[in-house]
C-alpha cells in the first residue's frame, strides 16, 4: 500500500488494520470528536483503484481481482448495504459508490453505514488472511 496508489489486495496484512482505523475515524466523527480521516481516505483510494471503469459511451464497472470480488461480496453481505447485488458489475459499482462516500465522509448522509462497511471489511480481510495462512503447508524440513 506504499504511496497510496495500489489497489485493494485481500492478502495485504495491513488491510484489516487500515479498515478498522477507518471505522474508528468514522466513529469519532459520528460522536462529534476531532478526526483527520487519514485512514478513511487511504481506504477510499484503495477501493477506487480496485474498481475499473470501461471506456466508451456506456460506463461499466468491474473488478479484476477474484479475491477482491470475494472479499467485497462478503463485506456487502454482512452489512446489507446493497442487498440486490447479483453481478460483479453491480458489486464493482457499489464498491465505487462506497469509495466515493468514504472520500467525503464529512458530507455523508449515513456515516453509520460507512462505519459498518469498514468494520466488516476489516473483519472479512482478517478472516481471509488467517484462512489462507492456515492452508499453506509448513516447510517440509520443519518439525
Amino acid at each position: 500500500m506504499a504511496g497510496g496508489h495500489t489497489a485493494l489486495t485481500p492478502l495485504d496484512p495491513n488491510l484489516p488494520l487500515l479498515a478498522s482505523q477507518a471505522a474508528i475515524e468514522i466513529d469519532r466523527f459520528i460522536r462529534q470528536q476531532q478526526t483527520d480521516f487519514i485512514a478513511t481516505k487511504r481506504l477510499a483510494v484503495l477501493l477506487q483503484n480496485t474498481v475499473q471503469r470501461s471506456p466508451g459511451p456506456v460506463v461499466t464497472f468491474y473488478l479484476t481481482d477474484p479475491t477482491a470480488v470475494a472479499l467485497m461480496s462478503t463485506t456487502f453481505d454482512l452489512t446489507k448495504l446493497a442487498p440486490q447485488i447479483r453481478t460483479v458489475d453491480e458489486l464493482a459499482m457499489e464498491a465505487s459508490r462506497i469509495a466515493t462516500s468514504l472520500e467525503t465522509t464529512e458530507a455523508s448522509d449515513n456515516p453509520r453505514a460507512l462505519r459498518a462497511f469498514c468494520a466488516a471489511l476489516s473483519e472479512c480481510a482478517a478472516v481471509y488472511i488467517r484462512s489462507v495462512h492456515t492452508q499453506q503447508p509448513s516447510h517440509p524440513y520443519r518439525r
